[in-house]
């Protein structure tokens, strides 16, 4: 069966019976590549992010700000820390 289909389905799914927003049903599948491709005290870089969503989870050309909000989502829970003003470190508390 098609990974993206299997994967754009159950969004679909889970939105519909949830009602959540389209980047909270996201932020699974990005916490899990940030514990999955990143140690505490890594930077984490953006593109490594949307390059494993696309071939982990067929999510092509994810745009790099959805990204960002879903760091930045992420963030507020403070299992990452941002350190000066470009990059972003992973901390998971």
């Amino acid at each position: 069966m098609n990974k993206t289909f299997v994967t754009s389905t159950l969004l679909s799914e889970i939105y519909d019976k949830t009602g959540k927003d389209y980047l909270a049903l996201l932020l699974p599948f990005v916490e899990y590549i940030l514990e999955k491709d990143f140690k505490v005290n890594d930077e984490i870089d953006i593109e490594k992010i949307k390059e494993s969503l696309s071939s982990d989870f067929m999510f092509e050309d994810m745009p790099h700000n959805v990204v960002d909000s879903i760091l930045n989502r992420i963030k507020k829970t403070k299992r990452i820390k941002k350190r000066k003003s470009q990059n972003i470190f992973v901390s998971w508390l």
